[in-house]
């Protein structure tokens, strides 16, 4: 069986997706992790170049989460403000985007 490649979803970028992004409308969150192991209607699939150049819109916050479904690098004020000393998974991983990586694939549910 020959594995389709997936490409970047963004218009007339010709690059291999590496990542894939995904919307917690809810907690005005983005959340950009590994490439899910299937398509999914509403999620995106990224090149590194674009996903490393993703702006979210103001007063919403962007989470990246790496293969082990933990945050890597947090970025916007809610998020900061939220948790000032540490970064806690269940905290800034939305519970829709965690159980929706769950069912991909990427890791354990979080209780």
């Amino acid at each position: 069986m020959t594995e389709k490649i997936r490409m970047c979803s963004r218009m007339m970028c010709r690059r291999e997706a590496s990542c894939t992004l995904t919307y917690a409308y809810s907690q005005s969150t983005v959340v950009i992790g590994p490439l899910a192991t299937r398509v999914e209607p509403h999620a995106y699939d990224m090149c590194t170049f674009h996903a490393s150049k993703l702006t979210a819109p103001r007063g919403w916050d962007i989470v990246r989460v790496d293969g082990e479904g933990s945050p890597v690098m947090p970025e916007g004020e809610g998020i900061a403000e939220a948790s000032p000393v540490g970064m806690d998974n269940a905290a800034t991983v939305p519970d829709n985007v965690t159980n929706l990586h769950f069912l991909r694939g990427l890791g354990p549910r979080s209780s």
